[in-house]
Parts: structure tokens; C-alpha cells; sequence
């Protein structure tokens, strides 16, 4: 199941996502004309495929925004799913979860329990783990990045983004080039390749590394993670980087 959104405009523009789950992968060129998203699964029938169909798509012009508004829904209940992850197997019919051979990758956020990234308690729906949702986004060069998810990772590559913002409880959050760097993630990790401007990174047990800051303000918080942050002479600035219980590098 595929679908595709092309924004109605040429150049750099927001592209706003909602994507529950799955992996986002964003790649931004300097040939690239226009933007679009490609939402896809390897299931035909089911609740990721029914996510993929109702997937909606629109370009928003307003003054001083340009974006590419997609919106992937949430997965439908009901039936019996079983998913595999590593030493971990979880099956769920209705509201009800069983787990067995539990050996590890397992937290509690907010009252629901997290297994390998993946909500699997408070009626959620569990996917297996060879099937996701996938969204493909290209971009033209400069254009900006919004990613509001549950637990998918995101993943950017190509040439420099203007920003990437992203709000995740367990998603992964890793950024080739940017300008600006904005996330809250309650356990996804977080690392950048260089960032040329600000980053403000709030997290409470993910590790966050930034390999390359040049930037003009940074402020990284983390309650239990690691921090590692590598500012080179042309930052300038206040850098703050502060965790509760994990290390902290500069």
C-alpha cells in the first residue's frame, strides 16, 4: 500500500507530519524541485495498510508558511497480533496484553509500558515487527522538518535542513546537517551531525550527542541520559548541557 503527496509550490517549505509509528527518513537535495512524502507498507490488508489509505496530505500557503501537511492516523484495534523483538515475545487480543521471555528493553512512561520502543499497553495496537509504516520525505535544500510521533524513528541525510523540529516519546531522532534543532523525546536518543545554529533538546532517558555545534545558543536536558556535545571555536554563545544522573561531555 503506497501513497504519495507532492507539494503544490516549488522550494524549500515546512513538511508537518504526524506519523504514530515507523521510520521517517528524510533526504533533502539542491536539484530537488519539489517536495514530496511517500507513505508506504508491505501489508495490503490490515491496520497499517488502512493507515497508509486514510493518510491525508495537504499544502498549506499562509503568509510567511509554506508547508506540506500529512497526516498518517492512528492504527485500528481489534483481533489478535503477535510481534517479535529480539529475546521479547508479546501477544494482544483486545485490551489485553501477554508477555513472555522478557529479557530486557522495557520501561513504564505515563502508565504505559514500552517494549523495544513500542507501546504495548493502554489499548494500543502491536504490529509485527517485519511490517511498518514508512515515509519517505524529499525535499529541496533549506527546507524544514516537523515530525510529531509515538515511536517512529526519524532519520535525515543530503544537504542542510533550515530546521528539524520533532516531539517522540521512544522514536530515535538522528540529524545529518541543520540550522536548527529543536526535540522532547521522553526516551528516544538523539544525535546530530552539525548544527549550525540553535539546539534545545529536552529529554528524560535518551542520550542525546551532538557531533559538530557551530551554533549561537544551545540548551541540552536530560533527567537519566548521556550528553555529549562537541563545540567547535566558531560557537558562540551560551551552551548549556545538564543531566540528573547520566554523564555529561563537552
Amino acid at each position: 500500500m503506497i501513497r504519495k503527496f507532492v507539494a503544490e509550490t516549488a522550494g524549500p517549505l515546512w513538511v508537518d507530519l504526524h506519523c504514530p509509528i515507523g521510520t521517517v527518513l528524510v533526504a533533502a537535495g539542491a536539484d530537488l524541485e519539489y517536495a514530496e512524502v511517500t507513505v508506504s507498507t508491505t501489508d495490503e490488508t490490515g491496520p497499517l495498510a488502512e493507515a497508509v489509505r486514510n493518510t491525508t496530505g495537504i499544502t498549506r500557503q499562509e503568509p510567511g508558511v509554506r508547508a506540506l501537511q500529512v497526516r498518517v492516523p492512528e492504527t485500528s484495534g481489534g483481533g489478535v497480533t503477535a510481534m517479535n523483538m529480539g529475546d521479547v515475545t508479546i501477544s494482544a487480543s483486545g485490551g489485553g496484553v501477554a508477555a513472555m521471555n522478557i529479557s530486557g528493553g522495557v520501561s513504564i512512561v505515563n502508565g504505559r509500558v514500552h517494549v523495544g520502543g513500542h507501546v504495548v499497553s493502554g489499548n494500543q495496537v502491536l504490529v509485527d515487527s517485519r511490517a511498518t509504516v514508512s515515509v519517505l520525505v524529499l525535499v529541496p535544500a533549506r527546507s524544514a522538518i516537523r515530525l510529531t510521533t509515538r515511536s517512529a524513528d526519524l532519520d535525515t541525510s543530503g544537504a542542510p535542513l533550515r530546521a528539524v523540529e520533532a516531539t517522540s516519546v521512544s522514536g530515535d531522532v538522528r540529524v545529518g546537517s541543520v540550522q536548527a534543532l529543536t526535540v522532547h523525546t521522553t526516551s528516544g536518543h538523539v544525535s546530530a551531525d552539525h548544527v549550525t545554529d540553535l539546539v534545545q533538546v529536552v529529554s528524560v532517558a535518551g542520550d542525546v550527542d551532538i557531533d559538530r555545534y557551530e551554533g549561537t545558543r544551545c540548551t541540552v536536558s536530560s533527567t537519566s541520559g548521556d550528553v555529549r556535545m562537541r563545540a567547535y571555536p566558531t560557537a558562540t554563545g551560551t551552551i548549556t548541557a545538564r543531566s540528573v544522573s547520566g554523564d555529561v561531555r563537552r
